[in-house]
C-alpha cells in the first residue's frame, strides 16, 4: 500500500476489450473504460495487516461512487465499520485527484508484465494477460486465447461467407480454433517483463525475447496468409476503435484503424477521449457527428447506460467452444 497517487493505464485482456485508466491511493481507486465516467472503490486492506505474506485474506471493494463531470459524484451505499472514516478519507482523497486530471486520459501503461500466448516455433503469438508487478500475477495455467461475447455476437467475416463449407461457421469461433492450432494442441505461455527497448525477459529464466518478435497489436497481424489473412484483417478493423486506444502504433497503422472504426461510430464516439493521439482529426469529427445524427434519430440520450462486456470489471467466461 503506498500513500502516494499513483496514475496508470492498463490493458483489459483476453480478449482485448480496450483500456482502462486508474488512480489509486492506497486501497481506493477511481477507474474509467471512457474517459467520461468513472467508478471509485475503497478497500478495507487495514485487515491484512500484521499478517505473514502467505495468509491470504479476502476483502471486498465497497462502491464509493460514481463521477463524471456533467453529473458530479453520486454516492454508493455507505458501509458502517470500525474503519468507515478511514476508508471515507481515501476514496475523498482519489476524488479530488480525479476532479484535477480527469482530462488528462489517457496515462501512460503500467501494465509491462505479459503472459503471451506462443506459435509452435516459441514465437510470441497472442497477448493472454498483463499486470503491474509479479505479485498480482493470479492464473498461471491461462494457455488459450478466447476471443470473447462481444466477438461471438458481433463480428462477422465476409471472407469466411464467401468460403465454401465456411459460411455457416461464426467467425469468432473459426478465428479461436486457427489460433489454437497456431500454438498446439496443449498451448504454451510465458510471462515476460517488457523492456524499454520493446525486448521481453522471461520472468522463469535468463531467455530474452527480441523486440521486433513481439506483436504491436495484442495478437499477430499482417504475417498470414491466404483465408487467415483476410479474417484477421477483418477482425483487426472490427476492433480498430479499441485498438485506437494503444500507444505504440506507427501514423500508418493509425490511419487505417481510424478509418475502419469510423465504421462503428457509436463506439468510437463513446471511446475516443482515450485515443493517445489522433492522425486524421476529419475522419473522428465525421464519426463524432454520424454517431450524434444516430442518437437523435433514437432519441437515445447522450450518456448511455454501460455496456457490462466492456466495463472494467467485467470478466469473461471461459469458454471453449472449439473443443
Amino acid at each position: 500500500m503506498t500513500n502516494e497517487i499513483q496514475c496508470y493505464s492498463q490493458r483489459m485482456l483476453n480478449p482485448y476489450r480496450g483500456i482502462f485508466c486508474c488512480i489509486s491511493y492506497q486501497s481506493a481507486e477511481a477507474v474509467t473504460a471512457d474517459g467520461i465516467n468513472w467508478d471509485i472503490y475503497v478497500s478495507n486492506d487495514a485487515l491484512r495487516e500484521g499478517l505473514a505474506d502467505d495468509v491470504i485474506v479476502q476483502t471486498s471493494d465497497i462502491r464509493f461512487g460514481k463521477w463524471s463531470l456533467a453529473q458530479g459524484l453520486r454516492r454508493g451505499p455507505m458501509y458502517p465499520s470500525d474503519d468507515f472514516h478511514r476508508l471515507e478519507d481515501m476514496g475523498y482523497v482519489v476524488l479530488e485527484h480525479l476532479m484535477k486530471v480527469h482530462d488528462q486520459v489517457p496515462f501512460s501503461f503500467s501494465d509491462n508484465i505479459e503472459l503471451w500466448l506462443l506459435d509452435q516455433s516459441g514465437e510470441p503469438l497472442a497477448l493472454l494477460d498483463s499486470v503491474i508487478n509479479p505479485a498480482d500475477i493470479v492464473d498461471t495455467t491461462l494457455t488459450q486465447w478466447q476471443c470473447g461475447i462481444h466477438c461471438m455476437d458481433e463480428f462477422s467475416s465476409q471472407a469466411l461467407d464467401e468460403h465454401p463449407g465456411l459460411d455457416s461457421v461464426p467467425a469468432g469461433q473459426w478465428l479461436m480454433r486457427e489460433i489454437q492450432e497456431l500454438s498446439g494442441a496443449q498451448g504454451n505461455a510465458v510471462w515476460v517483463e517488457r523492456q524499454a527497448d520493446g525486448s521481453g525477459s522471461l520472468l522463469d529464466g535468463d531467455t530474452v525475447i527480441d523486440a521486433g518478435s513481439f506483436p504491436l497489436y495484442p495478437i499477430r497481424y499482417g504475417e498470414f496468409s491466404g483465408l487467415m489473412a483476410k479474417v484477421m484483417q477483418e477482425y483487426i478493423h472490427w476492433q480498430a476503435p479499441w485498438l485506437l486506444q494503444l500507444n505504440l502504433l506507427n501514423p500508418d497503422q493509425r490511419r487505417e484503424l481510424e478509418v475502419a472504426a469510423g465504421q462503428q461510430a457509436l463506439v468510437m464516439d463513446k471511446l475516443h477521449r482515450l485515443y493517445p493521439c489522433v492522425v486524421d482529426i476529419d475522419v473522428i469529427n465525421a464519426a463524432r457527428v454520424e454517431a450524434a445524427m444516430r442518437r437523435a434519430a433514437n432519441k437515445e440520450p447522450e450518456e448511455q447506460p454501460p455496456d457490462n462486456r466492456h466495463a472494467t470489471y467485467y470478466i469473461e467466461p471461459d469458454k471453449r467452444p472449439f473443443q
